[in-house]
């Protein structure tokens, strides 16, 4: 009772789940002129905790300045349970449902409805809250550099230009470097091409930033004129975001700031050995005329 029921108490009967623990089952058979009535007999059944439905999360706004807050609410879900956020990556803070943005970058936020007797609890799939800068954006030292994404999606304020940090003194970034955050499928892959003002100079390389360190992906690049592409994959090597579904870069073009040569001293020209022997032999022809005009 309050676990399960039956439909009917006819052969077959459909049992009707009521909530989740053991359901047990008696079943009797009454005798008739020729035979005793059956010995009762039960069988249990576990009902297992059903899985919510989907629940979502809401952030309002989704890009915010330093400091700002966003208001965090969600749909779904199969029950009335508490909900309880939490900040997956970034540099941003909760309190109830108001999340604040401590520092620049990508903060990404889960949402957690609580089960109960008869439904487990679920987690809401991420999603992101872009913090920028109070100050506007950076922009490319250079001069103007376009920014196009093919595949996914910009989150909103989260594309800038900005001066790299932990660079080595043989490595100079002209245009800064571009930073963002996008969406895509899970296990997409995104492209983005960065146009700059003028052809890059010969020996360009592409540097991107992993772990905090300037990884060399010219390889891994097209540099074509004036135009550089290159292809991330959500979860592959290359992309700094580990939630599914979205891609964090930071990239940009490096000039090397290697000094020019000190220049070696121009070698004497050899004289072969034919040249040898002939200024040989107008030595001594010069000296014999010398001894002759000195005589006379």
């Amino acid at each position: 009772s309050g676990v399960c029921g039956v439909s009917a108490s006819t052969t077959p009967a459909t049992v009707q789940i009521l909530s989740a623990g053991n359901c047990t089952i008696q079943a009797d058979q009454a005798g008739n002129s020729s035979y005793s009535a059956a010995s009762s007999v039960t069988q249990t059944i576990t009902i297992a905790k059903g899985n919510q439905i989907a629940l979502n999360a809401t952030a309002t706004l989704d890009s915010i300045p330093i400091g700002g807050t966003s208001q965090l609410t969600v749909t779904g879900g199969s029950t009335s349970g508490a909900v309880q956020y939490q900040v997956t990556s970034g540099d941003c803070q909760i309190s109830g449902n108001t999340l604040t943005g401590n520092g620049v970058g990508l903060c990404l936020v889960t949402a957690t409805m609580s089960g109960n007797g008869n439904y487990n609890s679920v987690v809401s799939t991420a999603i992101p809250v872009s913090v920028i800068s109070n100050q506007p954006p950076i922009p490319s030292p250079g001069g103007p550099v376009s920014a196009t994404v093919g595949g996914g999606t910009l989150v909103t304020g989260s594309a800038a230009f900005i001066t790299p940090t932990n660079t080595q003194a043989s490595q100079s970034f002209p245009y800064g470097v571009f930073t963002f955050s996008a969406t895509t499928t899970v296990g997409g892959s995104i492209t983005i091409t960065l146009t700059y003002p003028q052809a890059l100079p010969t020996g360009t390389r592409v540097m991107k930033q992993l772990n905090g360190a300037w990884v060399d992906w010219t390889d891994r690049a097209t540099i074509a004129g004036r135009v550089i592409t290159f292809t991330l994959t959500d979860g592959a090597y290359g992309d700094t975001n580990p939630a599914a579904g979205f891609i964090t870069d930071p990239i940009g073009p490096v000039i090397p700031n290697t000094p020019n040569p000190t220049p070696s001293p121009a070698p004497i020209p050899m004289l072969s050995e034919w040249a040898k022997i002939s200024m040989m032999l107008m030595m001594i022809a010069a000296v014999g005329w010398y001894g002759r005009r000195w005589t006379l």
